[in-house]
């Protein structure tokens, strides 16, 4: 066989080195008459996608060719030098294509996986750039830093690459390192996924130019030589996939063969997941592994774990016995301790707890049905006043935005109802319609997708019982959604990218993104809520709160609810940070690794909520968030603040410092206070994290869509 060899470039947009080295690259391979490099490829597939990333990528080239000169200025304070917000790293959607190999929520990542799967390569090369004072890196990564489920001959064959890469530069004299920074530890990474696909991911990182040539510490630095460095090292990865054939081809036929024997040591057969309580999120959880080759059958009995019981009619089972049961493990790994306290990105991702639906480890693998079983499709819906639906799925959400725009008029129910002999709890969405509307075609695939839809034959619905009726006060009519995303140099692309794709791409709902800068003038009575991922400047903060006492709501998320408490628009109050009075006394090459050890990278926590707030509704008791930051806040007192808690025993996967469990324990998760006419709502961490992190998807409609409603 020969190895297949897979090379990306430009994932990063604004990189751009890396795709004129892959289209000199593939000129090289394509045109060579020389013996050595017709051998070689008789021996390698070598596949090339020399752009993952073209939106951001278009973004960069335009900045560079709209403010060059004829002349090269290599003056970093230049404009060719500085692109304005988002700049080119990112997609349309501001996602860092980088980091969305696993989630695969964007439609560049999927296309790239469908291909990647029906290749299946022993290596890869994945191109990027750094800092412009730095030269070149190519892995081995920090040792310590591998994540445990990566199969050890994969570390050493990394190891036995660099050598190729460095003499490949040494022929150039350029200065390179390895060993010393980034990690292979968050699998949804281009170089690290690779690693849980039996094969070899190899990261390059060129120091950037980000033009024709720039003024650096070390002298001038041209783009020229950017490129002429990452075409050499292209070159060295045939040569390393060349020579290293017979053992990358071993090495994952190994892997994979040893699947079965590998999986009886995990001590236990694989996962079941219940579709019941939320379908919508528990498909989406199958369909993410699915994209990686992962499958899953369905059960014959029902299974009872510890005090859970998952019915045969609405479960699944996931065995870690398959070919992708290496991955399956890595994408629900709950691993709390770790070698090594620092990470590049994230140390834990969770899909079970991303998603928030019930799951269990099931210790023997359970009767399977050996035929996949379809959910049966339910009957249509008989005309009615009104119809109450089920609130809290991606359906729902989805829904409403189509509904709204249609000119529906929707109301949250903020106590239970009874229809009939069915008793629905509170949080239900209630869908109003006119005489002779017939049923809206989104109600019935709601129901298609599983979720309740109930008709109401008459505004009178709770004779005898303590819940509301149609025209109760507890019904909270949603206003007209006109919804703006505060933006602009003072935010994280990523965060207000990811917030705009939960609100447009994926519910359907208009969205504006609002500069910093055109807020300062624009009326921004106009909009229903403002959604602010970071804070905003000094001249703004006045203006936002001016917009909360005139009716607005403003919702305030990650770093933005930081913001929000210090600029007074919560009443909360800072818990003191750890103390760092230990370092010290530590040696000076010591003290970097003990001051990130106190840091909270990327783990998941668990939260309790208050069931009855109605920011609560179609919420579950519990619901895990993905916690990045260190800031914990407390309540001052005023009764009603407080949404959500973080609980007790808060880790639930991930590195967290044992200072830090102290702090995150009872602290504030979700607050939301009424000012003025308007409203505050601070979601402490990302609800829309990486845009797959769903079970938080209920509190962030709740804020945007109800936000008055309490």
């Amino acid at each position: 066989m020969p190895t297949v060899l897979w090379m990306g470039y430009g994932v990063h947009g604004n990189e751009a080195s890396t795709p004129e080295a892959a289209l000199l690259f593939l000129y090289y391979l394509a045109s060579s008459t020389d013996p050595k490099v017709i051998e070689m490829l008789e021996n390698v597939v070598v596949i090339i996608d020399p752009l993952y990333n073209p939106d951001g990528h278009d973004r960069h080239v335009n900045w560079l060719n709209i403010n060059r000169g004829t002349v090269a200025t290599s003056d970093p304070l230049h404009r060719e030098h500085n692109e304005p917000w988002p700049n080119g790293r990112t997609n349309t959607f501001m996602f860092d294509l980088n980091r969305d190999w696993l989630p695969a929520t964007q439609p560049e990542s999927r296309a790239r996986l469908k291909v990647y799967h029906s290749w299946r390569p022993q290596m890869l090369g994945d191109y990027h750039e750094m800092g412009a004072d730095r030269v070149y890196y190519f892995h081995p990564g920090i040792p310590t830093r591998n994540n445990p489920n990566t199969p050890l001959v994969l570390n050493q064959l990394t190891n036995d690459t660099a050598p190729f890469l460095g003499r490949a530069l040494d022929l150039f004299r350029v200065p390179y390192y390895t060993r010393e920074s980034f990690d292979d530890f968050y699998y949804g990474k281009g170089s690290s996924y690779p690693d849980i696909n039996g094969a070899v991911g190899i990261l390059f990182e060129q120091g950037s130019s980000r033009a024709l040539v720039r003024e650096t510490s070390r002298g001038l630095f041209h783009f020229a030589d950017t490129v002429r460095n990452q075409f050499a090292t292209s070159v060295a990865m045939v040569e390393a996939a060349y020579s290293l054939r017979p053992r990358l081809l071993a090495a994952q036929r190994d892997i994979y063969r040893e699947v079965p024997r590998w999986a009886k040591k995990q001590g236990f057969a694989g996962y079941v997941v219940c579709l019941k309580s939320n379908r919508g999120r528990g498909l989406a959880l199958v369909e993410t592994l699915a994209k990686h080759g992962v499958r899953y059958e369905p059960l014959e009995r029902d299974l009872r774990i510890g005090n859970q019981t998952f019915s045969a009619k609405t479960s699944i089972f996931l065995p870690l016995n398959q070919t992708q049961g290496r991955l399956l493990l890595s994408a629900m790994d709950r691993r709390t301790s770790f070698p090594d306290s620092g990470f590049y990105d994230v140390s834990s991702w969770h899909f079970g707890y991303a998603m928030n639906v019930a799951f269990a480890e099931v210790k023997d693998e359970p009767r399977l049905k050996r035929s996949q079983h379809m959910f049966p499709e339910p009957e249509p819906l008989p005309p009615a006043l009104a119809y109450a639906v089920d609130w809290g799925s991606e359906a729902s959400f989805m829904a409403v935005g189509q509904l709204v725009r249609k000119g529906f008029r929707l109301g949250l129910m903020k106590k239970p109802m009874q229809v009939g002999e069915t008793k629905l709890p509170a949080g239900q969405v209630v869908v109003f319609l006119q005489p002779g509307e017939e049923v809206p075609e989104e109600l019935e695939l709601l129901r298609i997708e599983g979720v309740l839809v109930t008709p109401i034959q008459t505004a009178l619905t709770n004779i005898g019982t303590d819940g509301g009726d149609l025209g109760s006060p507890s019904l909270s009519f949603m206003t007209s959604p006109r919804i703006a995303i505060l933006s602009g140099p003072t935010t994280s692309a990523n965060s207000v990218g990811e917030a705009w794709h939960t609100l447009n791409h994926r519910w359907g709902l208009p969205v504006t993104l609002l500069d910093s800068e055109r807020a300062a003038t624009a009326n921004l009575s106009q909009y229903s809520a403002i959604v602010v991922t970071d804070g905003a400047n000094a001249t703004l903060t006045p203006l936002l709160r001016t917009y909360v006492e005139g009716g607005g709501v403003l919702v305030a998320t990650g770093s933005g609810a930081s913001w929000a408490v210090t600029n007074n628009l919560l009443p909360l109050r800072a818990r003191p940070d750890v103390s760092t009075q230990s370092l010290n006394n530590l040696p000076y090459d010591q003290i970097a690794d003990a001051r990130r050890s106190l840091t909270i990278p990327g783990t998941i926590l668990q939260t309790e909520w208050d069931l009855t707030h109605p920011l609560a509704m179609g919420s579950e008791r519990t619901v895990p968030v993905l916690r990045r930051g260190s800031a914990f806040f407390d309540s001052t007192g005023s009764p009603g603040v407080v949404v959500a808690r973080y609980t007790d025993s808060p880790l639930l996967a991930g590195y967290l410092h044992p200072e830090q469990v102290g702090r995150a324990k009872g602290a504030v998760a979700v607050a939301a206070v009424r000012l003025g006419g308007g409203s505050v709502i601070g979601i402490m961490d990302n609800p829309n994290f990486r845009g797959f992190w769903l079970g938080t998807g209920p509190v962030f409609a709740n804020a945007v869509l109800f936000g008055r409603a309490f």
